[in-house]
């Protein structure tokens, strides 16, 4: 069931995504006069569709997003071009086109953002309260938390001067400050008081980190439906697992590492819960205690409702809060503060999380197809031949000479483009392999 909806959430999610950028592309061709020759949705052979004027609208053989064939290309000489071919008309008309796709992405973010907003939503909410305070770097230097002197029990109120509302705000702006100081601003007792710290890169997920992490009660906050089989409830405590008292929820996986680590580990493990004023035991099979398929522990459910303007504005902001972020991830990878290898995911990753997201919900499904229009969109920005960035960038270069790049540089420079994403396709794909499998 797991794969069958890792691959039903990847060509939903990514599906859904490339139409809507090619059908940007589509809609801003029309209404400019330009050719459109075939919209199909998929890709491959076609396999039925209808023709409106000179319009192909078909459905093809694999259900992986789809694409826009204008009549003409860069490849096309534009003398030779007819009036409706693209390369025939200005480049201020072909560059609204190529940035139609990206702009159809945002425009599909913040509509799914929306429909989940007007909805009403379940927010999951970590204070940002340390809960333990690491002493040491993998290398075996002083953790930056541990050299400032932060403590367990301070709550951290704000980044750089900026308030912070949850662990998970305060996660992404110590990311965003890989390579580079951080100021903390904490409350303890009563007073604040500020931390400078130089976040370190985490050689297992590959970004910044301080040395701290949140205070999470062994308490069943989310559940999935694995866990309800397995006899679990929302608002359980859990006590100890094999015997083993659990404090937080760190000790619940640090147990559960150390079980899987034994040279013979047990097929089932005994967790005694506290539900309501009554407390019990579960026999679980140890396989089945993954906590991300079973349940989360710490932190607390908020239901959210929104009104109808608020949820438009909550929307449009959300959207571009995720897309600063995103370029702000792009700008540490090209500085090489994080490695590539931990930044980029491919297909592989796409359908797993997919897949997990289909599992938590279709809210939660939808915000991540919103972030996957996000990602798509900001990448077709990028100045890189082939993709929509990359079009628009030798349209402004045509502009600055006064006239077109010659047929034959403009071919070698899709030549180029066609290398560099079939690396990217190639190095994704291993970063993936070696992500999940190894």
């Amino acid at each position: 069931m797991g794969i069958l909806t890792n691959i039903l959430g990847f060509i939903i999610s990514f599906g859904l995504v490339v139409a809507v950028h090619e059908l940007g592309h589509l809609i801003a061709a029309k209404i400019l006069g330009i050719g459109v020759k075939r919209f199909s949705i998929g890709i491959g052979k076609r396999l039925f569709g209808i023709r409106r004027g000179e319009t192909d609208y078909c459905l093809s053989l694999i259900p992986i997003g789809g694409y826009v064939r204008l009549a003409g290309d860069v490849n096309e000489n534009p003398l030779a071009a007819e009036p409706s071919h693209l390369n025939a008309n200005p480049a201020w008309k072909r560059i609204i086109v190529y940035l139609s796709g990206p702009v159809a992405n945002i425009l599909l973010a913040i509509i799914l953002n929306f429909v989940v907003n007007i909805s009403g939503y379940d927010e999951f909410r970590v204070e940002p309260v340390i809960g333990g305070v690491i002493d040491e770097t993998p290398d075996g230097k002083p953790s930056p938390a541990s050299q400032a002197g932060l403590r367990e029990g301070d709550l951290i109120v704000a980044v750089d001067g900026k308030p912070i509302g949850d662990w998970s705000e305060l996660s992404r702006q110590i990311i965003l400050h890989t390579g580079e100081y951080v100021t903390l601003t904490i409350e303890r007792k009563g007073e604040r008081r500020e931390f400078d710290l130089a976040p370190w890169i985490d050689p297992e997920s590959g970004f910044g980190q301080v040395g701290i992490r949140a205070h999470l009660e062994p308490v069943v906050s989310i559940l999935s439906p694995l866990g309800e089989d397995l006899g679990f409830s929302v608002g359980d405590r859990i006590l100890t697992i094999n015997g083993a008292s659990i404090g937080d929820a760190s000790d619940f996986e640090e147990h559960l590492e150390d079980l899987r680590a034994l040279e013979e580990p047990p097929e089932k493990v005994t967790v005694s819960l506290q539900r309501g004023t009554g407390h019990f035991a579960l026999d679980i099979p140890l396989k089945h205690l993954d906590t991300e398929r079973v349940f989360t522990l710490g932190g607390s459910v908020h239901h959210v409702d929104l009104g109808f303007f608020t949820s438009i504005g909550r929307s449009v902001s959300e959207t571009f809060t995720v897309a600063y972020e995103f370029y702000g991830v792009l700008y540490l990878l090209l500085a090489q503060r994080i490695p590539a290898s931990e930044a980029i995911g491919g297909p592989l990753s796409i359908a797993a999380v997919s897949g997990r997201m289909a599992e938590a919900g279709f809210g939660i499904f939808l915000r991540f197809v919103a972030f996957l229009a996000i990602m798509l969109g900001i990448m077709n920005t990028l100045p890189i031949p082939m993709l929509d960035g990359g079009l628009i960038t030798l349209l402004v270069v045509e502009a600055v000479r006064g006239h077109p790049l010659s047929l034959k540089v403009r071919q070698r420079i899709q030549y180029v483009g066609m290398a560099l994403l079939g690396f990217l396709l190639i190095f994704a794909l291993y970063s993936d392999i070696r992500r999940l499998f190894f």
